[in-house]
C-alpha cells in the first residue's frame, strides 16, 4: 500500500468552500450575485449538464468547465461593449475565442451529434457511406 493510499480521506470541513460547493469563488469578498457571476454559474451548470451532469465529471473536467465559463463570460463582456459602440480589441476577442474553442474541444463540447434517420434502411446507410454515384460492390 502506498503512502497516499494509507492516508484517510479529507473531511468536508478540511476542503475549500469552492470544493464543498458552498462558494462560487475561492477569493473572499467576491459577490456571486452580480450579473457576470450569475452568468458564470449558469454556464458552468449548462456545460456540466451537456457532459452528463456534475456527478459524472472528474475534477479536471470541472476545472476545464470553469475555464470555459470564464472565457465565455470574458467574451460576452467584450461583445456587450461592442454592442454599446465602444472600441474592442479584435485580437483579444480572437484569442478568447480560440482559447474557448480549445477548452471546449478538450471537454468534447461543441461537437454536434449527427442526426439519426430512424427510417433509413441498411441499404440507405451503406449507400451514404459509399458516397454518391458509387456502385455497390460485393454482398454489402
Amino acid at each position: 500500500m502506498t503512502e497516499e493510499a494509507s492516508k484517510p480521506p479529507i473531511k468536508p470541513k478540511g476542503r475549500s468552500a469552492v470544493s464543498n460547493g458552498t462558494r462560487l469563488f475561492a477569493e473572499p469578498g467576491v459577490d456571486a450575485r452580480t450579473i457576470w457571476a450569475r452568468r458564470f454559474r449558469d454556464l458552468c451548470i449548462s456545460f456540466a449538464n451537456d457532459l452528463g451532469g456534475l456527478e459524472s465529471l472528474t475534477e479536471l473536467q470541472v476545472c476545464l468547465i470553469r475555464r470555459a465559463a470564464s472565457l465565455s463570460v470574458a467574451s460576452e463582456k467584450l461583445e456587450a461593449r461592442l454592442a454599446a459602440g465602444e472600441p474592442v480589441d479584435a485580437e483579444v476577442m480572437s484569442r478568447l475565442t480560440g482559447q474557448l474553442s480549445r477548452v471546449a474541444d478538450a471537454l468534447g463540447l461543441g461537437k454536434s451529434k449527427p442526426a439519426v434517420d430512424v427510417d433509413a434502411t441498411l441499404d440507405d446507410i451503406l449507400a451514404r457511406r459509399r458516397g454518391p454515384g458509387r456502385p455497390r460492390k460485393g454482398p454489402l
